[in-house]
């Protein structure tokens, strides 16, 4: 485990640094020594997600780190956004985005989306998106 850390942290003073390609080898090495490290599993969907290629890649990642850690409540907000917004997968997305909430309740980034997307042409759901974005203004305030 201490290797695949090395190499996460390698991976993470790349990604700082905007050398990607760099920050994604050693993000997959990382992985590959420690399926389960959940930072690199989500470091490297955000990564490929970014650079607007490996769409499919991502998803799987962001699952893999979900099912490694099912309270990882920013996977769950970020596969809600990339089934949004790359797959148009809006059920999806609004399933997503419940189960961030569902983890974290004050989680306004998921309130903000989930208010948004239920209220656009979605489903319509008028009240419901309502009472996130009063909840939302509570938080702000």
């Amino acid at each position: 485990m201490k290797r695949a850390n090395n190499f996460f942290k390698t991976a993470y003073s790349y990604k700082k640094a905007n050398r990607f390609a760099e920050s994604i080898i050693q993000y997959r090495t990382c992985i590959g020594k420690n399926p389960r490290h959940t930072k690199a599993l989500y470091n490297l969907a955000l990564l490929l997600i970014k650079r607007g290629d490996g769409i499919d890649e991502a998803e799987a990642l962001l699952r893999q780190a979900i099912e490694v850690d099912p309270t990882f409540v920013d996977a769950y907000f970020n596969l809600g956004n990339l089934l949004e917004e790359q797959k148009f997968d809006l059920d999806g997305a609004e399933a997503m985005y419940r189960k961030a909430l569902q983890e974290d309740s004050t989680f306004w980034p998921a309130m903000f989306n989930l208010a948004t997307l239920i209220s656009g042409g979605h489903k319509k759901a008028y009240k419901e998106a309502d009472n996130w974005f009063v909840t939302l203004k509570a938080i702000a305030i």
